[in-house]
């Protein structure tokens, strides 16, 4: 919801629907690769919390990828604090998945297939958007 607020009101309209569609995308191949994959989560006996349905690729560590790979090269951070942003963001996204495995509700290798899927779509997210945003509008010649 922060997001569409920063969106609507600064109009970066290019750099709003680039992070959503990587979001989207990668939820949605991570979804559809733990249906083929079909990994079960670590056992209940080392789980300090329940969470249902399958474990790899992590979802959320696609998502938290994505949109980090999409928003630090899309949004217009100032020079002076890139590095420091980079350092911020890096930062939340390892501790979201060392919370994940420390809860239990992943297994560590569930999460680097997650940043991977993330890392991946967001990339070509990317490209096709630089791409985009290059091509000319064609209007009909009429």
């Amino acid at each position: 919801m922060v997001g569409l607020v920063v969106v609507v009101t600064k109009r970066w309209w290019w750099q709003g629907i680039t992070i959503a569609v990587s979001v989207v995308a990668a939820q949605s191949a991570a979804r559809a690769l733990k249906h083929m994959i079909q990994r079960e989560r670590p056992p209940v006996d080392l789980s300090v919390v329940q969470v249902g349905a399958f474990s790899m690729p992590s979802t959320v560590a696609a998502v938290t990828a994505a949109v980090t790979v999409t928003a630090y090269p899309a949004l217009p951070w100032p020079m002076e604090r890139r590095r420091w942003i980079a350092g911020l963001i890096a930062t939340l996204v390892v501790s979201i998945g060392i919370a994940m495995v420390y809860l239990g509700a992943r297994w560590p290798t569930d999460v680097l297939a997650g940043w991977g899927v993330g890392v991946g779509v967001a990339g070509v997210v990317m490209s096709l958007a630089r791409v985009a945003v290059r091509r000319p509008i064609r209007r009909s010649s009429s």
